[in-house]
């Protein structure tokens, strides 16, 4: 197909201002709080409401995929972030803020689906791998972003000037998704004469549950450091706003090669070894979160590091697996649409939890204990999906052609 290259490329760039959207409070959070009148706590849930759509309309994104095609609801995704960030910028009250993040989160619910359903029908073949990786880094490359641009431009430009920066960016996507990115339908993708799909039966997929609860287990944990990087150093480390959102930026820096590693990792070692790429991340990950509260000068850079490439090798390996466990390729619209609304949920409740943990205790210990019990249950959860589709993956058609002998 013409043009796939550029077609991905604004996929990926009007991904990366979804992310950009949700992340873009957290290097104010501070000035957020302040200005608010609320404690830094409960700034949590500027992050977490993000996510409320992203649990209640991950499911019917799935059939909108199939009834409207990814083109047409990423349009529509696009045209729900500009009308939030209107409204967060004419927002003067801290509820009417949270309303127009949920508003936002309505583009994060859906755009990993549809876009893994693009990516599905634009690479049909055995590097599929690598453009999942290469996709999975936009909110990578928003962190990057955010964490080094929000702060010198509320700075200068008002507290509010963001959100009219990010709506701007994000029309120039949709003008450009509308008038370049095309839908393809591969050889054995979805038609109209394909079976009807069914919810039921991706619901009763084990597979894809187990994929879609290590999804929640990275959700969790991922925008755990993503969100609270800037408040540890700070408060922990006593670090100053625009040093710790320096060392905040490099977890995303780090985790975009990783998430692209990831896939090109996943397309070498083939279908039936990633779970195991998948238990073993989690685990290093575990050990990561324990060691964050006993850092000092020269393990903050490591730290961001490790919390960023496990992640990175997690993410690309369980949006490469689900299409391999559904029974037809109907049917992956409505799988990555569980894996994304766990995903959705994991962020949701991981914030409040660890961070009112923290704020109870009054020790930084306990999130480090909460989030590496998350992760050993991700162990757990990789591993019952291997045992569970470990017969299905060694008979994937792509797998029979995987160079690892």
């Amino acid at each position: 197909m013409k043009n796939r290259g550029l077609m991905f490329l604004i996929l990926f760039l009007s991904a990366i201002s979804i992310s950009l959207s949700q992340l873009k409070v957290v290097p104010i959070l501070g000035d957020l709080s302040v200005s608010m009148g609320i404690s830094i706590a409960d700034t949590s849930w500027l992050m977490s409401v993000f996510t409320i759509a992203g649990i209640v309309l991950a499911i019917p994104g799935g059939a909108l995929v199939s009834k409207l095609g990814p083109k047409k609801l990423i349009l529509a995704l696009l045209g729900c972030l500009v009308v939030g960030n209107v409204l967060g910028a004419f927002s003067g009250s801290y509820p009417l803020l949270l309303a127009s993040r949920i508003i936002e989160g309505v583009a994060f619910a859906m755009i990993t689906t549809a876009g893994i359903v693009l990516i599905n029908m634009w690479y049909p073949d055995k590097n599929t791998g690598l453009f999942i990786g290469i996709f999975t880094t936009f909110a990578a490359v928003a962190n990057v972003i955010a964490m080094n641009t929000v702060l010198p431009i509320t700075t200068t430009m008002g507290i509010k000037s963001i959100w009219w920066i990010v709506a701007g960016i994000t029309v120039v996507c949709a003008v450009l998704f509308a008038l370049v990115v095309k839908e393809a339908v591969p050889a054995g993708g979805p038609t109209g004469d394909m079976p009807k799909v069914k919810l039921s039966d991706v619901m009763g997929n084990r597979g894809v549950i187990m994929l879609a609860l290590c999804q929640f287990c990275v959700g969790f944990v991922l925008y755990f450091f993503m969100t609270n990087y800037p408040v540890l150093f700070g408060s922990v480390y006593g670090l100053d706003a625009g040093t710790a959102n320096f060392y905040a930026s490099l977890n995303g820096l780090w985790g975009i090669p990783f998430c692209i590693v990831g896939g090109i990792i996943i397309d070498r070692i083939g279908a039936k070894r990633t779970p195991i790429l998948m238990a073993v991340s989690f685990a290093l990950l575990a050990a990561t979160c324990l060691m964050m509260t006993i850092l000092g000068e020269p393990t903050y850079i490591l730290h961001t590091f490790l919390a960023a490439v496990f992640p990175g090798l997690i993410l690309p390996a369980i949006a490469f697996l689900v299409p391999r466990v559904v029974s037809n390729p109907g049917q992956i619209g409505y799988g990555m649409a569980i894996v994304s609304m766990l995903y959705s949920l994991g962020i949701f409740v991981g914030n409040p939890i660890v961070m009112y943990a923290i704020q109870g205790s009054g020790s930084w210990s306990i999130g480090a204990y909460i989030l590496a019990a998350v992760c050993i249950l991700g162990v757990a959860l990789a591993l019952i999906f291997n045992a569970i589709a470990k017969k299905k993956l060694a008979s994937d058609p792509i797998e029979q052609t995987a160079p690892v002998k």
